[in-house]
């Protein structure tokens, strides 16, 4: 399989993937009723934070041609590269870390499952639902997805592109990179790569 399709089938999967994950969260949130509070984007602020390359393919993908991330932002930046006026430019496309921080479990050092939150949302949690963040509401922790099963089922996609973590900006760019290096942005893809796309959207959906 060629790049340009290798990428296009990546594209598709990890999005394919994506919307079975939003579904299960969206279940979850709405049985354990919490959500992130208004206009708090605390974990936004955090550049240095890890994602995969592969886990960016898709907003590379939609953005095309990315505006230049300076070595200064990579490195000292103040927050997510694409964190502006208080909300995610690439929301649709955010990495699944990105999707599951705050709404999803692990497994503690006992064996049992136990909630991955930010401080805020622990601290607003321990006084509105108390026997949820100490980990005693079991039915309700059951939907919670589990982050490493999500994260993997991404990341073995494609082993290289989903053990290659870097900060997100960084993480970004390269994925950018290796889209154009497979001449997968429309101005260099010939004149059918449309057909291709309205597929690729099609298998989506």
């Amino acid at each position: 399989m060629d790049h340009f399709h290798h990428l296009l089938n990546l594209n598709t999967q990890i999005r394919r993937i994506w919307g079975e994950l939003d579904e299960k969260i969206a279940k979850y949130a709405s049985e354990a009723r919490y959500s992130c509070p208004s206009g708090c984007g605390t974990c936004c602020e955090y550049p240095d934070i890890e994602v995969s390359v592969l886990d960016c393919i898709p907003t590379a993908w939609d953005l095309r041609r990315l505006p230049p991330i300076s070595k200064s932002t990579k490195t000292s930046g103040s927050s997510c590269p694409f964190y502006q006026g208080g909300s995610c430019g690439v929301y649709a496309t955010r990495p699944t870390l990105c999707r599951l921080f705050s709404f999803s479990s692990r497994r503690n050092k006992s064996g049992e499952a136990e909630l991955v939150l930010c401080g805020r949302l622990r601290e607003t949690l321990k006084c509105d639902l108390p026997e949820l963040a100490a980990g005693s509401a079991k039915d309700i922790l059951l939907l919670a997805p589990m982050i490493d099963e999500w994260s993997s089922r991404v990341a073995t996609l494609d082993f290289t592109l989903g053990q290659r973590r870097l900060p997100i900006a960084a993480a970004m760019e390269e994925a950018s990179a290796y889209l154009e290096h497979a001449g997968a942005y429309l101005n260099t893809m010939p004149q059918n790569t449309r057909a291709y796309e309205c597929e690729d959207k099609s298998r989506a959906q």
